[in-house]
This record gives C-alpha cells, structure tokens and sequence, in this order.
C-alpha cells in the first residue's frame, strides 16, 4: 500500500518583495504517484516546487515531504530526500565534465567510489547520455543540458523528484522518451510533481493541479479507464474548471504570414549567407564537429524554421549569425562582408538580434525599463527616441510599460522574462532577429501570442530565423523549414 501525502502544504502563502505569489496555498500529494501542476506564467508553480524542496521558505503555513518540514536544517534534511530538475538547467550544473556533474551529489553524500560509478552509469542511461560521460558540459545542448540536470538529480535516488518544465528544451522524440523514464520512475514508487505546459505530458499524470494566482483553482485526478474526477482540496478557493491547456491555444486566432515578393535587383543579395560552414568544438583536446559543411543563404524578408533533434547544432548555427561564435573553416557573410572583419563583427551585433534560449541570461538591469534601454542608450540615440523604443517595444511583446518599467526584471515569471529579453533586442530594431527556442517554457496562451507576435512582425517585413521543436509553429509561420542532422543540412 502505498504511503500518503509524500508531499504537504497547509496554508502556505509566499511572496517575493511584498509581492504575493501563493496565498493560503493548502494540498497534499499521494507517494507514489505522478502529479501535474499546470497554469499560466506567474501563476505560482515554480515558486511551489522550490518550496516544497526547502530551497524558498513559506512566510506563513507549513510545507513538508514525508513528515520532515521543509525548514528543518534549513532545507537539507528535506534535500536528501527530494530533488528538483530546474527549467534552465545551467541554474544547477556546476562540474566541467559530464559524469563528475553526474557524481556531484553523491560524493557529497559520502558515498563509496563503487557506487557513485555505479549510480552515474545508472543515471546517464535513464537520461539517455550513456557514451556522453568525458563531454564538456558547457559545450552540451539546450536540450542535453536538461538530460545531465536530471541525471544528477536520480543519481541522488530520490523519494521524491520536481520537475519545473524539465522537458521544454527537448525535441518531441526525446520529450516522449523523458516522459517514458518518469513513468518508469513513478512505477517504481518514486513521486513526481511536474510543472508543465504540455497538455500530453499532463494527460500521463494521475492527476493535475492548475494554479492561477498563487491558489488551487482546478484539482482533477483520472481513473484507469481516463475519465476525470475532481480532487478533494483543502485549499479554499473555488474548484472551478478553467479552459484545457489545448484550448488556451486554440483562443488565440493567428494570422497567416504575408506572402514574400520576389526580390528586386537592389535586394537579391541575401542579408546573410554560410558558405561551407564548419565549426568544431574542442573539449579539452577532444574535438567534436558541430557543424559540417553548412551552405545557407537568408534572404531580406524570410522567416525561416531551424528544426532537428536535440545536439543537432541549431544553437550552433544560428551562434554564428551575429558573430557569437566563428567558423573553425568557410565563411559568414553579413550584407555580403565576411563577419571575420572586426567592422563587420560588430556591426552584426547591432543589426542580428539574438533572443537565446534562456533569456534571464540577457538580463542584467535593475529594472525593465533600463534592461531595454541598454541598447539603444548605446547606440546614442536622444532620450525621447530611447523612452519610445522602450515603450514601443515593450507593447510589441503584449507588456504594459506602465505596470512593469520599474519591476525588477528578476522579479518577473518565466515567460515575462521571455519577452522583456525579446522587447530589449526588438529596440535595437535589428535587421535580423533570431530566436532560440522563443515559446519553450511558455503557457499556452503566452505562447500563442508570442506565435502571433512573430507572425505580426513578420508580415510588417521582419527577417526572422527561428530555432523551434514544434512542427506546427514552423509550418504555420515560415516561409521556408530547414532540418539540421548531425551538424548538417538534412
């Protein structure tokens, strides 16, 4: 029989700054079970998971897992027991090398040699990086990035394992195999809290929490045959059913993109060309091709889909677009100079937007206003025209100038974040702007109109290049898909 509520809060409440995030929050969750907790950004979620594992501390109510407070040695004596995979894994990686990132947890632990080889060994193959064990860390994927984060989190073999939008990084064949090694996970006897936006990743729970505002406003558990009943609660907010995360996509109508005009003889030369682009990362002496051969040309106007499998050198190509990184043989080509001049280099950086795949890494300011006005205050602009790009830009994204100039961006939620990173390159107003993943970690409706967005500025004439896992985003949007394999055009 399986043991009850592995996880517990009693009227938790939270906030960040005076701000509150949950309010009164009460729920239990069963071991031995796989929960997920599903609402918009902002709404609470993440704040949860890092309460529920000690790392935040409720300023009111209690939280607990398996009976130990989550305050008690100030969260270690619950940490033994629960571990938490974080939406941007480079938030908990800390070793250079793949297996002694791998092994950092249970050294810590005190355990023999033997085993800690052996949980390594086990934990990459649940992760499916087997083989990965001498790779450099920093040179790993978005997406394999995630995989090493939950690696380290089961080589600790936790009781209970959070997952904050673990998954939002990876491909959909690698998304189904993740969901498969938790499912596994839960089977034998592990409890898993899972935020998500992915309404087929939540479809596997046994059962799903939707927050809204800091509280519990859905609470649905499926039987065996699918259908869905509501939960008990002790939270006291309504049980009111809001709109599924499928439908929440659906609300939001997209325009079709504008059809491109033939190019005219004073634009036919393309805005950037790779000619027989290679590139080849060097882990310590350990070379390792990223990119082979890569012929490429993005033309005034295109918004063009990078898709393919996580590793399959996305990032790594569109790094090259504005001079992030060089190629180790061949050329980049900016309005037809080649990016190894420094004049050109630098130009790229004002004319190539880049928005990467984790956007808190672009924010530094103080608050919203001065992080976007970073780079236009750069380029010299008068202050009237910095206030206005910062304005304009920010209600480009769907963000209220006035509610948000002055908030901290750190302060803000995933999504938020997301596109405060994309308003600061939008007012640079770049001839290109590239995109890292834009809608990964993003709710279904942030996420529509972020879709919508980029479809808004495509038709306005924007040259876009888009680095995406979801097939029906790059087919609604772009003007041409392009699939990368093993460092090549497939």
């Amino acid at each position: 029989m399986k043991e009850q509520h592995a996880i517990s809060f009693d009227d938790v409440s939270f906030s960040y700054a005076g701000r509150p995030v949950l309010d009164g929050l009460s729920l239990q969750v069963e071991a031995g079970t796989l929960t997920a907790l599903m609402g918009g950004n902002g709404s609470g979620k993440s704040t949860l998971l890092r309460l529920a594992c000690g790392l935040l501390m409720p300023s009111k109510g209690t939280a607990s897992v398996f009976g130990r407070s989550t305050v008690e040695e100030h969260g270690f004596a619950v940490r033994r027991i629960c571990s938490i995979v974080f939406q941007n894994p480079d938030d908990q990686l800390v070793a250079p090398v793949v297996q002694n990132e791998v092994a950092f947890g249970p050294e810590n632990l005190g355990l023999a040699p033997d085993e800690i080889r052996e949980r390594v060994a086990e934990a990459l193959a649940a992760a499916d990086l087997a083989g990965f064990e001498e790779r450099q860390t920093h040179s790993l994927s978005g997406g394999q990035k995630q995989r090493l984060a939950l690696a380290g989190a089961l080589a600790m073999r936790p009781r209970v394992l959070l997952l904050d939008e673990a998954s939002s990084m990876l491909d959909p064949e690698s998304r189904a195999l993740f969901m498969s090694t938790i499912c596994r996970l839960v089977d034998g006897g592990m409890t898993v809290l899972m935020a998500t936006h992915d309404a087929t990743e939540a479809a596997q729970a046994d059962r799903i929490i939707t927050l809204e505002a800091g509280k519990v406003i859905s609470d649905r558990i499926s039987d065996a045959k699918g259908t869905e009943q509501m939960a008990p609660s002790s939270d006291s907010s309504p049980q009111n059913e809001i709109p599924s995360e499928k439908g929440a996509i659906c609300s939001v109508p997209l325009a079709s993109p504008a059809p491109l005009a033939p190019p005219s003889a004073s634009d036919a030369r393309p805005l950037l060309e790779f000619n027989d682009v290679s590139y080849t990362y060097d882990d310590d002496g350990d070379a390792r091709v990223a990119l082979r051969d890569i012929c490429l040309s993005i033309g005034s106007g295109e918004l063009v889909a990078v898709i393919g499998r996580t590793g399959s050198g996305k990032s790594t190509l569109i790094h090259h677009a504005n001079g992030l990184l060089h190629p180790t043989a061949g050329r980049v080509l900016l309005h037809g100079s080649d990016m190894a001049d420094k004049h050109t280099a630098d130009a790229a950086r004002r004319s190539v937007g880049l928005v990467m795949q984790y956007p808190e890494q672009q924010l530094f300011a103080a608050s919203v206003y001065e992080d976007i006005a970073f780079g236009p205050k750069n380029l010299r602009l008068a202050p009237d025209e910095v206030d206005e790009r910062v304005r304009a830009s920010l209600a480009q994204v769907g963000l209220d100038a006035k509610e948000l100039s002055e908030r901290s961006p750190f302060q803000l939620s995933g999504g938020q974040q997301r596109r405060v990173a994309i308003a600061g390159v939008l007012a640079m107003r770049p001839d290109v702007l590239v995109l890292d993943e834009p809608c990964a970690g993003l709710d279904p409706r942030a996420r529509a109109s972020l879709v919508q967005l980029l479809a808004d500025l495509h038709a306005a004439g924007q040259t876009i290049v888009m680095v995406t896992h979801d097939m029906a985003d790059a087919e609604h949007l772009a003007t041409r898909i392009i699939r990368m394999r093993d460092g090549q055009i497939a």
